[in-house]
């Protein structure tokens, strides 16, 4: 997860990891991160989910672990205008080290606020970044599983697509749930 400081990154993964709302959490410092568990469509997914701090201090650390990552969400604060238009600059990082064929998603949080940055702008900008736009509120739990499960549903469909034996791979961990001795990553 990428994004300016204060966005609610690390809300959404709380709320998604805990079902928790702190009103108040300190700013990540560096990179952290949390192992999640999820059922999808007869497996069990675990997934391995990277907070990067949003202060510019922080930037030449965070670099390194795009690459590999098999997803990027850029996370905006909706009621705040400048977050918005920095999706551009953190687009343009991540870029530079990431892999192209890392599915990248674009969500504005805090959707239970006044929103500065209207829906169809927030659309029109993903659409023209060619992602996906999930809307959504940390605090109200809005649409927060969504992020998730969207991004899991779609690297399993694109390596089923491309033939790719998820044995062979170490990124989510899946494990069919009528055969708990068939076991899969992708």
């Amino acid at each position: 997860m990428v994004g300016d400081s204060s966005v609610g990154k690390s809300s959404i993964i709380r709320r998604f990891a805990s079902q928790e709302f702190p009103e108040v959490l300190n700013s990540t410092i560096g990179v952290d991160f949390i192992v999640k568990n999820i059922s999808l469509d007869g497996y069990t997914a675990k997934l391995q989910i990277w907070d990067t701090a949003g202060q510019e201090r922080f930037r030449t650390i965070i670099t390194g672990y795009y690459r590999g990552a098999d997803a990027v969400i850029f996370v905006f604060d909706k009621t705040v205008r400048e977050t918005f238009d920095h999706i551009d600059e953190w687009v343009v990082e991540v870029g530079q080290y990431a892999s192209d064929k890392a599915l990248k998603i674009l969500v504005g949080n805090k959707s239970d606020m006044h929103a500065t940055i209207p829906l169809e702008e927030a659309e029109r900008k993903a659409s023209s970044l060619g992602y996906q736009y999930i809307d959504a509120s940390a605090k109200s739990d809005v649409n927060i599983n969504c992020i998730f499960y969207s991004i899991a549903r779609e690297l399993i469909r694109r390596n089923k697509e491309l033939g790719i034996d998820p044995c062979n791979s170490d990124k989510i961990l899946l494990q069919h749930e009528n055969n708990k001795k068939k076991s899969w990553c992708c």
